[in-house]
């Protein structure tokens, strides 16, 4: 299903095709479901990373330069002064999305975690370490109960 939305200042989908906004070509994308979130990364042959995984590769990562509205908006995905093939904005700009979530009891909404820092929120260390989650709409987690005979 393709639904049309309004376009704001990163793009949008008009007529069934995404558009982005002039000027935002070189910035990340946002507001990208989990769902979306795990297929591109598996289309690329990847996955999305553990909260573990993130938060031991943002302790070596630079601080965050794009946090508490610094900039007013994201930046451009190309961190200044990183070559290509490294890993830009570990900390900052937008936070992302885990392919773990915290435990659940059967029969509730999926959760996932996201992590890190995003340009509207604080960069400190407590804060980009925060455990946070989202619900996935629509999704339920799997029963731990056998099935019945």
């Amino acid at each position: 299903m393709v639904r049309t939305i309004r376009v704001a200042h990163g793009g949008g989908c008009l007529k069934q095709h995404w558009h982005v906004s002039r000027g935002y070509g070189l910035h990340p994308a946002y507001w990208v479901t989990w769902v979306g979130d795990a297929a591109r990364a598996a289309w690329s042959g990847a996955r999305l990373p553990t909260r573990a995984e993130a938060l031991e590769a943002a302790w070596s990562a630079p601080p965050a330069v794009n946090c508490d509205y610094a900039v007013g908006d994201t930046s451009p995905v190309a961190e200044p002064g990183r070559g290509p093939g490294r890993v830009h904005h570990l900390v900052g700009n937008l936070q992302i999305w885990c392919g773990d979530g915290p435990d659940q009891c059967e029969e509730e909404r999926l959760q996932k975690y996201l992590f890190g820092a995003a340009w509207n929120t604080s960069g400190t260390k407590e804060e980009i370490g925060a455990v946070r989650s989202r619900y996935l709409p629509g999704l339920l987690t799997r029963s731990r109960r056998p099935p019945r005979p």
